[in-house]
Parts: C-alpha cells; sequence; structure tokens
C-alpha cells in the first residue's frame, strides 16, 4: 500500500505535495524485503508519473498539518511587508528633523573637506612605506 504524504497548512488551509512513500509492490520487491531507500530524496518531491493503482497496489493519503504558512501566502506576506516598508522609507527620507528634503545624496562641505584629508593622509602614508 502506498502512501502520499500532503502537507496542509492550518493557517491558510492550503495543501501541499510532498512526497509518496512507495511500498513493496510499486518497488517490485518481495512482501518480506527491507524497505529503506536506495538513493536520497529531497523533499518536498515532485509527484510520480506512475498513474495510482497502476502495480496493483492501493494508494493511501496521508496528511501531515503544519502552523506555519504556505510557502505561497509566505512569500505573499513577505512581499506585502517589503512594499510597506519601502513606502514608509520613501516617506520618511524625504524631510529630515530640521525639514532640509533630502533630494540630492552629495555629503556637505565639512565631509567633502574631511574625506579629502582622509585621502591626502592615507597617499603620504602610502609613499612612506
Amino acid at each position: 500500500m502506498c502512501v502520499e504524504v500532503w502537507n496542509i497548512f492550518q493557517q491558510c488551509n492550503h495543501k501541499l505535495y510532498q512526497n509518496t512513500y512507495l511500498c513493496h509492490v510499486a518497488k517490485r520487491r518481495p512482501p518480506n524485503a527491507d524497505n529503506t531507500m536506495i538513493e536520497t530524496k529531497f523533499l518536498p518531491d515532485r509527484e510520480p508519473k506512475i498513474p495510482p493503482g497502476m502495480f496493483g497496489c492501493k494508494l493511501r493519503e496521508a496528511t501531515r498539518p503544519k502552523s506555519t504558512p504556505c510557502p505561497e501566502c509566505a512569500r505573499l506576506a513577505r512581499l506585502a511587508q517589503g512594499a510597506a516598508r519601502a513606502s514608509k522609507t520613501t516617506a520618511s527620507s524625504l524631510s529630515t528633523e530640521s525639514g532640509r528634503s533630502l533630494t540630492s545624496p552629495s555629503p556637505d562641505a565639512s565631509a567633502v573637506k574631511q574625506m579629502r584629508d582622509s585621502l591626502i593622509f592615507l597617499e603620504q602614508h602610502r609613499k612612506v612605506t
């Protein structure tokens, strides 16, 4: 009896395929054979292309409840949160406490002078060593 495993997300009630556990009939092994995996299977897996019941075994469905939102709902929430944060940041960056507009990213005169002095100092130190 093969078991198809589905994740059910309780917050949004969406259902997402995880994997199919194949029985000994589908694996074409004797009933008393060891059912360990031959190769590593990364989850979530792709749905098999073999139609259910083709091997003469029954297909059961198992559900795994999860308390987190599904990946699609989580992605949409992150996008909405990022858009809200971006609009808030854009609105707050257009003005400062003094009311001066920050439309130009250029530094003021004292910062330019300090940067120039630092570069001159570095150049002189590099020539010495």
